[in-house]
């Protein structure tokens, strides 16, 4: 019985390292081909080095993901060609080794500024007429963030809904882990989204340790637009805008404006993003 049990064993340990010995041997022939020798001696151009989020105290702002090349993938690429070719390198993103994704217990006051976008923010609690709000957006073709109230999301199911179906992205504020809970639920019934994010005008703890606890981040706006004017001085790439309700009434300028100083106009999702944007 023993005997067989070596036996048994003695075959397996010889059969692992054939398969161990033939991938050697497989990996040898790659690296010798000319294919891979001219893709490896190319990696240099195509590999961009990820940046850290930065953090201040309380605040972080977000990094941004590298490139490497996926290797394996671009070398099965021009092996069918039987040449290197550079059209067909096949890059993958790496992220930051600082990443929002591992920072909720800070404040986010800003997205990215080398995407060349900003986010315009409404608080659904402050607006009067939502229906006009809508129709100015979807005029110059224009995502936002709307921001909502327990009360708020309870009580206008219907215009939440018809916000996330025409791309705008909703989320919470509150400073109750319950009443958090409660809503994300709820919206997650209504929108099958159950929010990335917590909203606060300024620095709150109880807001911050609430949203900390559900892995959310919080967020809070660059500025806020009280007149046209303020928004010419403020503007910049990154920007969380909050527009007040009173300033209905110039947001087509205002969106004019944004555009003509080339930025594109973002929901809070994707100007928060780590990830890389073909430029």
């Amino acid at each position: 019985m023993i005997t067989k049990i070596i036996r048994v064993l003695v075959i397996t340990i010889l059969i692992c390292f054939s398969f161990y010995y033939t991938e050697k041997s497989v990996d040898m022939l790659k690296d010798a081909d000319p294919v891979m020798k001219d893709l490896k001696s190319n990696i240099n151009s195509f590999e961009v080095k990820s940046i850290n989020s930065k953090i201040d105290n309380d605040v972080i702002l977000p990094g941004y993901n590298g490139l490497d090349v996926d290797i394996e993938k671009s070398y099965q690429n021009m092996k069918r060609v039987g040449k290197y070719i550079e059209s067909r390198v096949v890059l993958k993103e790496t992220s930051p080794t600082i990443s929002i994704k591992d920072n909720y217990n800070k404040y986010i006051i800003k997205g990215n500024y080398l995407k060349d976008s900003v986010a315009l923010v409404f608080d659904l609690d402050e607006i009067k007429d939502i229906n006009r709000l809508v129709k100015i957006l979807d005029d110059k073709n224009v995502i936002a963030t709307f921001i909502t109230s327990k009360n708020y999301l309870e009580n206008n199911q219907k215009t939440i809904y018809t916000l996330a179906a025409n791309d705008h992205e909703i989320e919470l504020k509150t400073e109750s882990e319950n009443d958090l809970v409660l809503m994300r639920n709820t919206l997650k019934n209504i929108i099958n989204y159950s929010g990335e994010y917590c909203y606060t005008n300024k620095k709150n703890a109880q807001v911050l340790k609430t949203c900390e606890k559900a892995h959310m981040h919080t967020i809070i706006p660059t500025f806020s637009v009280s007149y046209f004017k303020e928004l010419k001085q403020k503007l910049e790439s990154g920007a969380i805008i909050k527009i007040n309700n009173n300033e209905i009434n110039e947001l087509p300028t205002i969106i004019n404006y944004i555009k003509q100083r080339g930025y594109n106009l973002d929901n809070i999702f994707d100007l928060l993003s780590e990830d890389r944007v073909e430029k």
